[in-house]
Order: structure tokens, then sequence, then C-alpha cells
């Protein structure tokens, strides 16, 4: 892959001036924060080429079916309010059979559209983290986008580790809606 070349674009005396157009051209905000003026008091913002991962050289990696299939999933999610996109697979899944202790968190700010990032795992007795999978939302850690996970976990980690699997202690923030979610589990508790 070439490398990218910067090009000078703007130069000012002036911070405000700076201000001003890095919000013309949408500049983001964590990055205007770390402008400093060079010696002689003088700012100067650079740019490059647009960055096309198209172009990119060819590799000996497959390509991935399931960056096709999540690609056009995307495309057909007209409403963006109802988003549930869990990604995981058999091998992370297996993990399962190390603990029934779920570990949860959501992130955010992490997507274009500033939707949640669910990231899920559990720990075996080493304090050794495994991460099972992650899931994209729309709903702010609702209760329903937990009980959907629990469901998920329950109908199809058994059908991976052949035998039974029950989450017995969830561990995660403060959040209500893994509280009003532990209904769908009984035996659980919340760590």
């Amino acid at each position: 892959m070439s490398r990218r070349t910067w090009h000078e674009c703007f130069s000012s005396a002036s911070e405000t001036d700076i201000e001003s157009f890095t919000k013309e051209n949408k500049v983001s905000t964590y990055r205007t924060e770390h402008f400093q003026a060079e010696s002689n008091n003088k700012f100067t913002v650079f740019k490059s080429e647009s960055h096309n991962h198209d172009q990119r050289n060819d590799t000996t990696r497959l390509k991935s079916p399931i960056r096709d299939t999540v690609r056009q999933m995307s495309d057909k999610a007209i409403d963006i309010n109802h988003i549930f996109i869990c990604i995981t697979t058999r091998q992370l899944l297996s993990a399962c059979k190390y603990s029934s202790t779920l570990a949860i968190d959501c992130t955010y700010k992490i997507t274009y559209n500033e939707l949640p990032l669910l990231v899920f795992g559990t720990s075996d007795l080493n304090r050794h983290f495994h991460p099972l999978g992650l899931c994209l939302i729309s709903t702010d850690e609702s209760a329903d986008t937990f009980k959907t996970l629990f469901r998920v976990l329950k109908s199809y980690v058994p059908l991976i580790i052949q035998q039974p699997y029950d989450i017995t202690h969830v561990m995660a923030d403060g959040a209500a809606g893994i509280t009003s979610a532990m209904c769908e589990l009984p035996q659980a508790r919340r760590l």
C-alpha cells in the first residue's frame, strides 16, 4: 500500500481562523483540541489525498464473506432505530465451556452513526478474558437488547459446546437495562 502524501492547505496566525476553517471542512473536534502554534505563532493545517480502501494492493488473504454479509445487512437497515447485529463465531462461543459468568459492556462513538457496540465475553479460572462476540445495537442498553442476547446465548451455546449452558453470573456496569433483563436468567446473580 502506498503512503499518504500530505500537503499544506491552510496557515494562519489566528487560532479563531483555524477553528472556523476546521468547522467549514468538517475536521474532528478531537483533532482541533491538539493544535499547537509553531515557534513563529503560526498555525498550519495539512491534508492528504482521500483514503481509498479499494486501491489496496492485493493480498493472499481470502475474501471475507462475513464482510459482504454485514455490508448487505447494513444497506438494508432502513430504520436505524431497530438494529441488533450480533457478530460471533463457533470458535468464540466454544469458550463458554470455561465459565458461566458473562461480562458485558457497551462502548459508544465507535461507529459512524454513534450506535452502541455491545461487547461480551467470559473468563476462565486463571482470570483470562475470552471474548465471545459483539453486537451492533441501536437501543441504548435497553432491557430488550440484553434479553435478546441472553436468549441467543442460551439457545446456541449448548449446540456448540455439547452440554447444557446457563449464565449464573453477569458482570456489568450499573445499566438499568441489564438489571431488568436479569429476569430472563432466574438463576443468575449480578456481580
